[in-house]
């Protein structure tokens, strides 16, 4: 076994004549890196909508279905770099649930596959993430909201601003069935609106999504490291 390379190197100290003797095992094999907090957590991604769901249309008529999953792909591999792992309720293009539906009016029973996912796979916690839309083009910013779980909203969401840079709308407890029926503390994040001209080219935008992503993975290291 290597057992590195032990040094010892005398400082002495003022005009006492007394040495601090100090020990460093030099081995890059031998020093660990601390691991991230995220290490070991299950962290169940929703990108909001898809298939014949496209969500809020931006103003140039891009999809939010589309823009959700992009930033769930690219914070999906930011995650497990931090060594989690990673359960999606979608990696394409399509619903979940809806081929086993008759009717897409039956949102409750698309939005309990979504949190059936996330609770079959026992996740730690679920990150729903959406864009925004407001009938007034004007209004901006980043919002997330919560229904049982204010301490990982709060969290998420001053990293997610801070990140983008955006206006912080603040967090918000509604209760989404997807934030209700999950038995993990869960939050849903709208990123910015669609219906500002401006923030839809944002939220389009490869570097934003990744700007969107880093902040949302900050947020959630930085949750479980108070845990």
């Amino acid at each position: 076994m290597d057992h590195g390379i032990l040094r010892i190197i005398r400082i002495r100290l003022g005009i006492t004549g007394t040495f601090l003797l100090i020990t460093i095992l030099l081995n890059s094999g031998m020093v660990m890196a601390a691991k991230s907090a995220l290490h070991g957590k299950v962290i169940a991604l929703d990108a909001g909508h898809g298939g014949p769901d496209h969500g809020a249309i931006g103003v140039s008529g891009g999809a939010e279905k589309d823009n959700t999953l992009a930033t769930v792909l690219i914070l999906k591999e930011m995650l497990e770099k931090e060594g989690a792992e990673v359960v999606l309720t979608r990696h394409a293009d399509y619903l979940p649930g809806y081929k086993r539906l008759s009717d897409l009016e039956r949102l409750a029973e698309l939005i309990r596959t979504r949190t059936d996912i996330a609770n079959a796979n026992n996740a730690d916690v679920l990150v729903s993430v959406h864009n925004d839309s407001n009938p007034d083009p004007a209004v901006t910013g980043t919002s997330t909201y919560y229904w049982r779980s204010p301490i990982l909203a709060r969290t998420v969401q001053s990293h997610l601003v801070a990140a983008l840079g955006s206006r912080d709308i603040g967090t918000i407890r509604h209760g989404f069935r997807i934030l209700t029926r999950s038995k993990m503390p869960a939050v849903l994040v709208e990123i910015g609106f669609l219906s500002n001209t401006a923030e839809e080219k944002l939220l389009r935008s490869n570097w934003y999504q990744v700007k969107a992503a880093q902040g949302i993975m900050k947020g959630l290291r930085a949750y479980f490291a108070d845990r």
